[in-house]
């Protein structure tokens, strides 16, 4: 894991958060150099939420007719590859490059 930056860790956990969201954010910031630590908690926040919906089952409920059976050969994901779906999007989405807001 690279180095914390003092300066960098001490921007990234907004006051608001918990002990563990802060070290969470702190981790995310030094582990993402590339980003501002506003743009990673940015990304904190969006990956929270949406394991939050999905855990919460709202995301299936948007996705009407959807069964644990669909399988990935033109029906829906199966809850299995949905996980999988999800973990990429997360992953892609926290680590990507993206439009600084700064």
């Amino acid at each position: 894991m690279p180095e914390l930056n003092a300066s960098r860790a001490a921007a990234a956990p907004p006051a608001r958060v918990g002990p563990a969201e802060g070290r969470y954010l702190a981790a995310l910031t030094a582990a993402l150099p590339q980003l501002s630590p506003r743009e990673v908690a940015f990304r904190y926040r969006a990956m929270v939420g949406l394991l939050g919906l999905y855990q919460s089952g709202v995301l299936a409920d948007l996705h009407p007719g959807r069964s644990d059976s669909d399988s990935a050969d033109g029906g829906s994901l199966t809850v299995e590859e949905e996980t999988e779906a999800l973990v990429a999007l997360l992953t892609a989405a926290v680590t990507g490059q993206g439009a600084e807001r700064d």
